[in-house]
């Protein structure tokens, strides 16, 4: 009996393997990231140039649809906007994430510091651009940021005039190939008076006054929501990882190897992680320096 089970054993042992070596050769589909691969070759251009100090050429979109149009230009004019020291384009980079569970992941255009400046779904196995900031003509202020639960969110100052100056903030999400906005709600004020002018809320395109109140409640709920820190390590864990294609590859020969495989080789790794602890920064954990060890 004991030799009819351990002949039983080593078959299956060998159908397994057998299996498994077929799977192994069958040919992989192309991967789904794959998609994104013309903006992420163009994106690594534009940075190139204005690294070099090149000066950029608009778009042609004669020949494109308005899909291609739109994401043309964004990526264009991410890199156009970019502050004039050279060194900024290489704290640029792009990363993949599924935002809402539904399979597809996202592309997303982002600093180092995770701040958004364009994200992207793919709509009929197409790229399509669902929201970009990045840059602001009204002399006001611009930022997309990741929020927690699948959120994000977006603040868009500009001046009216000279003293007037409006904020509008938005907390949205992602559904399939459509960026929903939960909250669109804002402030006009004086700047020269230090007063607010008015609060107002919008819904389906239409704007409406709201009390104060009304909007400290919009507010703490955005609060509540984006209980991640801007830059803490929370919101590193909700962002995907980011491909810097300026930046030469990271060296962490002098570091640790993180190992897993066993307890003890966990503990030895907690111990040599433990005792060189100050070659761990805060800010290169936050920057993704340390990534590749795990």
């Amino acid at each position: 009996m004991k030799k009819f089970l351990s002949t039983l054993l080593c078959l299956s042992l060998l159908l397994t393997a057998v299996a498994c070596n077929n799977e192994q050769q069958e040919p992989e589909e192309p991967s789904v990231y794959a998609t994104y691969d013309d903006i992420a070759a163009e994106f690594t251009a534009l940075l190139t140039a204005k690294y070099n100090g090149e000066e950029l050429t608009a778009p042609n979109t004669e020949d494109m649809d308005e899909r291609e149009t739109a994401i043309a230009e964004v990526l264009y004019g991410i890199v156009d906007a970019l502050n004039l020291d050279a060194t900024y384009p290489s704290n640029l980079g792009y990363g993949y994430k599924d935002m809402d569970g539904n399979g597809t992941p996202e592309m997303f255009l982002m600093s180092q510091y995770l701040s958004i400046h364009a994200v992207f779904t793919l709509s009929e196995g197409e790229p399509v651009l669902l929201e970009a900031v990045y840059k602001n003509d009204t002399g006001g202020y611009s930022a997309f940021s990741f929020a927690s639960q699948n959120r994000f969110f977006i603040r868009r100052d500009k001046m009216i005039d000279e003293a007037i100056g409006e904020t509008v903030l938005y907390t949205c999400h992602i559904d399939g190939d459509k960026m929903v906005y939960d909250a669109v709600y804002g402030q006009v004020y004086n700047q020269e008076k230090k007063e607010h002018l008015e609060y107002f809320q919008e819904q389906d395109g239409t704007r409406t006054s709201i009390d104060e109140a009304t909007f400290d409640e919009l507010y703490w709920e955005y609060e509540r929501t984006t209980t991640i820190s801007y830059s803490g390590p929370g919101n590193k864990l909700s962002a995907p990882y980011i491909h810097f294609p300026m930046n030469e590859p990271i060296d962490t020969d002098a570091l640790p190897v993180a190992d897993f495989s066993s307890y003890d080789a966990i503990l030895s790794t907690c111990q040599a992680m433990t005792t060189r602890i100050e070659e761990f920064k805060y800010r290169d954990w936050i920057n993704g320096k340390y990534d590749n060890l795990f």
